[in-house]
């Protein structure tokens, strides 16, 4: 088992380390859906989705799949399937995971808030591709594709990643 770690708007591994972005309003210990911050504390890795209409399937051990179109991320506080992944169209409030922009073409999820999930503690918590360098998320941690791609290729099941603000 390895550790990824963000601090602030770096993220660190035992090999290199790169600029990311997090939420607009920072890094919280006390995450609620909406508030654009990132969570702060240790989280697992537990799943990778990428487009494969638009990235060769990613190099990494962490179980993936690729995104369809009729996939979306439940972020709906009122609904049994709130932070988890839903087949569309549904009737909870969602993100759609087959995006017309790249943010999701290549998409980490971290294990912020499951098992079980407590309504309005936030979800989608992701690491995903950002729009541009230096532009922050709602409160994913964001990096270039070329960035996430290597990453991917360093994770194995039971790593984890630390977040929280640089000291």
């Amino acid at each position: 088992m390895s550790r990824v770690y963000v601090l602030g708007n770096r993220l660190y591994t035992g090999s290199f380390s790169f600029p990311v972005m997090c939420g607009s309003n920072g890094y919280t210990v006390d995450k609620n859906e909406g508030d654009f911050c990132t969570p702060q504390g240790i989280f697992s890795f537990q799943k990778l989705y990428y487009r494969a209409d638009r990235v060769a399937e990613p190099l990494t051990q962490l179980p993936h799949i690729s995104i369809t179109p009729d996939m979306g991320w439940c972020d709906d506080p009122l609904s049994l399937a709130y932070n988890r992944l839903v087949q569309l169209p549904t009737s909870c409030r969602h993100e759609k995971l087959w995006r017309e922009d790249n943010l999701y073409d290549i998409l980490l999820v971290i294990s912020h808030n499951t098992g079980p999930s407590v309504v309005g503690k936030g979800s989608a918590i992701f690491f995903h591709i950002w729009r541009s360098a230096g532009s922050p998320t709602q409160g994913c941690i964001a990096m270039s594709r070329e960035n996430m791609l290597r990453l991917c290729r360093e994770l194995s099941p039971g790593d984890d990643v630390i977040l929280q603000p640089f000291p």
